[in-house]
């Protein structure tokens, strides 16, 4: 039996694209889903190549294997993915993973690199409602904002607003 793997793409509107993936053994995913298993809610963060930054809350699809050129990021409990991804997706972050990438032959942000970024992690509370407010305003507005960069910079835009208490 051969499982998903490899060729993972997130696509520009942050969704898992596995229309081009290669497969691997049962043995082989076996081996790699118990060193790096992702699940539902997990952030996944493309760390090498020329779209680096690029991310995606895991949605809920079962098992499958991840290619070296994704890190497989685990919110825990004090921070919600939703908020997370939303901070990997402002211009400032952005900036560090492109500017902490080794840009040898293949640009590369590695996992050291990704630890030593600080990013503002507000409570728990704060969070989730930042996470409901974009869920009520994608859902408002899902046919405005499709396409373009307009989804991520009203989130930029929001995520400043939330947490200097202007909302």
């Amino acid at each position: 039996m051969s499982r998903k793997s490899g060729a993972i793409h997130i696509d520009r509107k942050g969704n898992l694209d596995l229309s081009d993936v290669s497969y691997i053994s049962e043995a082989d995913h076996q081996r790699i889903y118990k060193r790096c298993g992702p699940e539902k809610g997990d952030v996944l963060l493309v760390c090498v190549g020329a779209t680096i930054g690029k991310a995606l809350v895991v949605p809920d699809i079962g098992e499958f294997s991840l290619a070296r050129s994704v890190a497989l990021l685990k919110p825990g409990k004090e921070i919600v993915s939703e908020y997370l991804l939303s901070l990997i997706n402002t211009d400032a972050l952005q900036r560090q993973f492109v500017s902490s990438g080794n840009s040898s032959a293949q640009a590369g942000l590695y996992l050291g690199k990704i630890k030593e970024i600080m990013v503002p992690v507000p409570g728990l509370k704060e969070q989730l409602r930042f996470k409901e407010i974009v869920n009520f305003v994608k859902e408002k507005f899902s046919s405005k904002i499709n396409g373009g960069n307009l989804e991520s910079d009203f989130v930029l835009s929001l995520s400043q607003k939330a947490f200097s208490g202007q909302l």
